[in-house]
């Protein structure tokens, strides 16, 4: 597609999204979703990354091709990420917008930065909407985009490479928790190795006012993680703290695998042997 001079619109994109949202419609997989044990239409939303024109002009395109009753029926909206805050829908298509320019193919395109607080949290949001599916529409190709801060490149990312990039932003998680002072490098080394195996990791989990090292979150169960580091050695109290808590989530349900700094550090694939045995065990599988 290309975009038009100042006009933020990119044509070929926006009847790219109509044309699948159509096929989407028709499509019998997409009629119905069952919530709370009873069926319901599924809905749809269409998100403009760039302004309010590609909105507006998405928005008149479906008032022309797509029944009334339908639309209706189907809860579907057209807007920028902040039309839907606070709002999901069961599929998303998100329209990037942003193109090579008509009058000026050449020109540059500037960086969406991630530095800048107003447009990550565009992207948050527009990234956030969908319960089920979202579907990404772009007319810049990955490759042209070199910039590693810009947002639009982040998306592209994502999108052609989810599992390497899912395992970076964990990674990242881990890395911010031990910034943070929450968290210990130690914790760090142990969720780099599970991260990097593909398991989903979620640090410093709070349940019960209590907070978990680390848990591995499966598709029906989960696993708490603690390490014990070089400090248990000389606090006994503070060892004696963690079981009682341990016991306690136990008694709601709550498995944990525990592992101390000098065995991991000694021979970390030994160290660790147990904890792929467990995750076995609980059908914990990666990349689920």
């Amino acid at each position: 597609g290309y975009e038009e001079t100042n006009g933020q619109v990119n044509k070929p994109e926006a009847e790219a999204v109509i044309k699948r949202l159509k096929e989407l419609l028709n499509d019998p997989e997409y009629k119905e979703t069952k919530e709370d044990g009873e069926s319901r239409p599924i809905t749809f939303g269409i998100i403009s990354l760039l302004g309010k024109e590609q909105s507006k002009y998405i928005t008149k395109l479906i008032g022309e091709e797509i029944d009334s009753k339908e639309i209706e029926k189907r809860n579907i909206v057209c807007g920028d990420p902040y039309v839907f805050q606070g709002d999901e829908r069961d599929v998303i298509l998100l329209s990037m917008v942003k193109a090579p320019d008509l009058q000026n193919p050449e020109k540059t395109i500037t960086p969406y930065s991630a530095s800048k607080k107003e447009y990550k949290q565009r992207i948050n949001v527009a990234m956030s909407r969908a319960k089920n599916k979202m579907i990404l529409f772009h007319s810049i190709s990955k490759d042209t985009l070199t910039n590693p801060n810009d947002l639009r490149k982040m998306i592209l990312d994502w999108f052609y490479n989810h599992k390497a990039e899912e395992r970076k932003a964990g990674l990242q998680r881990v890395r911010e928790e031990v910034e943070r002072g929450r968290a210990s490098e130690f914790e760090y080394e142990v969720a780099k190795i599970i991260i990097n195996k593909g398991y989903n990791v979620i640090p410093q989990y709070e349940v019960a006012n209590y907070r978990i090292d680390m848990v591995i979150q499966g598709e029906n169960s989960k696993l708490a993680i603690e390490c014990d580091g070089d400090q248990y050695h000389n606090n006994f109290d503070k060892w004696h703290e963690d079981i009682e808590r341990q016991q306690i989530l136990e008694r709601s349900g709550w498995q944990f695998w525990r592992v101390t700094g000098s065995s991991f550090y000694k021979h970390k694939e030994k160290a660790l042997t147990s904890l792929w045995q467990t995750l076995d065990e609980l059908q914990i599988h990666p990349d689920a």
